[in-house]
């Protein structure tokens, strides 16, 4: 399955211009902004998958969650909340791993791949969003400082996933029980381990690129 060489630009620029807007789209627009983010996804898999398994299961999870968005508007029920969250933890899974696969086993340092190495933090950042959404479905008292309004909830999980993940910790939002905790310090753990096995990939991938070169000339 044949792929552009400025694939990963297309994902990194619908993921960042989802992140831009989200905080100024009006809250009532929640879930437009989740179909949103699911449509972005879409793009990505259908730009990165060359296995055709992965890129089959890719679709059939965007088209799911998508289904299962609208199935949010139209239903006054938690299920299809619950479901859409573990469906789109799944799929941004699968995104997360095709684009790493292009990113730590490149062959060069261009600027494609190094646009695939901000979509994974971007992309690692909304997973954990999920997560904790899903988390406090079960359990509102997982979070404290988070607003009362239902439809701020998903926004300000989203911000406090990237505090997390860079280890900012402004604190305004923090985990209220043990599950939490636990999650947090895993997501810090996880954007430190992946800054540093990132610099060591594309440090790597560089050197051995000059080496290359050196021996050809």
């Amino acid at each position: 399955m044949a792929r552009r060489t400025d694939n990963l630009f297309f994902l990194l620029i619908g993921l960042l211009v989802l992140l831009l807007l989200a905080p100024v789209v009006s809250t009532r627009f929640e879930n437009i902004i989740s179909l949103a983010y699911t449509g972005t996804l879409m793009i990505g898999v259908w730009s990165l998958a060359r296995n055709r398994w992965a890129y089959i299961g890719g679709w059939a999870l965007a088209l799911l969650s998508l289904a299962l968005g609208g199935a949010q508007l139209s239903f006054d029920s938690p299920w299809p909340y619950m479901l859409s969250r573990i469906v789109a933890f799944a799929f941004c899974l699968l995104s997360i791993l095709i684009v790493l696969r292009e990113v730590l086993y490149g062959e060069v340092v261009d600027a494609n791949r190094i646009a695939g190495a901000v979509c994974v933090y971007l992309l690692l950042g909304l997973n954990w969003a999920f997560v904790y959404s899903f988390l406090y479905a079960l359990d509102p008292t997982s979070f404290v400082g988070l607003p009362s309004q239902a439809d701020d909830l998903f926004l300000n999980l989203i911000y406090y996933s990237f505090v997390t993940l860079t280890t900012l910790g402004y604190g305004d939002i923090s985990p209220g029980t043990h599950v939490a905790r636990a999650l947090a310090y895993l997501q810090a753990v996880s954007g430190v381990l992946y800054i540093a096995i990132l610099v060591a990939s594309l440090v790597g991938s560089f050197a051995r690129g000059a080496n290359t070169r050196t021996d050809v000339r």
